[in-house]
């Protein structure tokens, strides 16, 4: 670990490989130790069960802000989360604080306080995205890659007069960016990944355009993918949205709820402060549960259930991502009631896949689906 402190002032991007390889090899390393030792966090973030939910549950039982072995204070109340998304002490990890060995590797700090601009006619943008997505669609496909994955980067490419093929190889090069930050990916992903951000920074220029690159493509593709996970799930939810598209605003809210494109947000203790009967150093990073706390049942009855006729809102994660969320939701709203309209008997034709290394998004590789009933005959 004296290798990682001696690199907390250093530029992640700027290492070279073999220092790089390091730092991601010890802190994987340090984070699997505690996971085997039965760290409900660590188990979290080393991907140890395909379903987090039972973890959250563990954390929530343990109290309303628990330490973790990794370093962190943890919590998976929705009351406490509230609070301290809304809490002038706790901001962006990345918000003037020394780096840490801990943050993995962080978005840039310009990148975090940037604030994107609106859209203009983003649901037309959308809308003819998925024209062009669903054009000649049939038989079995892979929703990620056909729609989830498509219809965001192709709204930004047009949004920024780019070539789409250029943009889609760039964010699924950053794809990783959002979980990387707590969570050590592959080197030669990392490194793709670097590569990919400092091309978008010379195209792109403005700081809000590359959030929108990098975070609002991952969140609006994870939001989309799990939300046709749901609503594909075996129930009548899929058939309930094509008969009533209005219903689109409160499918998405759901899914924000019901398995949040960002499941883990951090924040930094900016002064030592007493939070939930938990003494905060300065400094301290607090790990905020989003996916967790969304199913607190002190909240929800029934909280695992999807339900898009539920009264209670979704809990939003903060900064960054609460600066993208309205870019994901406007294209899911839009597209999502679009395509049950086209594809009334689409249906699941095998498992899901998630990508390992994806305790902050959970993110679908694969979704197999058909878009001829007949495909159930086989």
């Amino acid at each position: 670990m004296k290798a990682v402190v001696e690199q907390r002032e250093s530029d992640p991007s700027a290492l070279k490989p073999a220092e790089l390889g390091l730092r991601l090899q010890l802190i994987q390393g340090n984070q699997w130790l505690c996971a085997i030792n039965d760290d409900p966090y660590a188990r979290v973030l080393r991907g140890f069960e395909d379903d987090p939910y039972p973890l959250y549950e563990r954390l929530r039982h343990t109290g309303p802000l628990v330490p973790s072995s990794v370093g962190r204070w943890v919590t998976g109340h929705h009351e406490q989360a509230t609070e301290l998304l809304a809490h002038p002490e706790f901001g962006p990890v990345h918000a003037g604080v020394p780096r840490s060995p801990l943050r993995v590797i962080p978005f840039d700090e310009d990148v975090v306080h940037a604030a994107p601009s609106s859209i203009d006619r983003l649901g037309e943008l959308a809308a003819a995205a998925f024209e062009r997505a669903v054009d000649g669609l049939t038989g079995e496909v892979d929703l990620i890659a056909a729609f989830a994955a498509r219809i965001p980067a192709d709204v930004l490419a047009e949004t920024f007069q780019l070539p789409s093929s250029w943009l889609a190889e760039r964010v699924a090069d950053t794809s990783i960016a959002t979980d990387a930050s707590l969570c050590p990916q592959r080197l030669t992903a990392t490194r793709r990944m670097f590569h990919a951000i400092g091309e978008l920074r010379e195209r792109l220029a403005d700081p809000g355009a590359v959030l929108l690159a990098v975070a609002g493509s991952c969140v609006a593709t994870t939001l989309l993918g799990n939300a046709l996970h749901v609503l594909l799930g075996g129930q009548d939810h899929w058939t309930k949205l094509a008969e009533d598209p209005a219903r689109a605003p409160r499918v998405v809210d759901e899914a924000l709820r019901h398995d949040s494109p960002i499941q883990l947000h951090a924040l930094i203790a900016r002064t030592g402060l007493t939070f939930a009967g938990a003494k905060v150093a300065a400094g301290d990073q607090v790990i905020v549960g989003v996916g967790g706390a969304n199913r607190d049942p002190a909240l929800h009855v029934d909280p695992a259930r999807f339900e898009p006729d539920r009264e209670a809102g979704p809990l939003l994660p903060g900064a960054p991502y609460d600066k993208v969320l309205p870019f994901a939701r406007a294209v899911a709203e839009t597209v999502l009631p679009m395509l049950a309209k086209r594809f009334p008997a689409l249906h699941r034709t095998g498992f899901a896949l998630r990508r390992r290394r994806a305790p902050v998004t959970r993110q679908l590789l694969r979704l197999p689906a058909g878009t001829d009933p007949r495909e159930e005959a086989r």
